[in-house]
């Protein structure tokens, strides 16, 4: 959460927790270990930051996601590359 607040994408814990469906009043309990985040949770937090669930999991120290190609940009790449064979030919 602090790394988000930092970059501005959310404007408190409570912002956070609430983005994610989570209740701010539970948020001692995650931190004492009786209660975690959920899955989806977890996924809502990464889908709506592009952050990438590895970060979050302590499994990656990248915490953004690197910007892959819509399958719109990937056809109109395929579709140059056909042109440009086809203008060889």
């Amino acid at each position: 959460m602090k790394h988000l607040i930092d970059l501005e994408l959310c404007d408190s814990q409570k912002d956070f927790l609430e983005r994610i469906g989570f209740q701010p009043t539970n948020l001692r309990q995650v931190r004492s270990g009786s209660q975690s985040f959920t899955i989806e949770q977890i996924l809502d937090c990464a889908r709506k930051y592009k952050i990438s669930v590895n970060w979050i999991m302590g499994l990656s120290t990248e915490m953004r996601l690197e910007k892959s190609p819509d399958a719109l940009t990937n056809l109109r790449d395929a579709v140059r590359n056909l042109e440009a064979e086809n203008l060889k030919n």
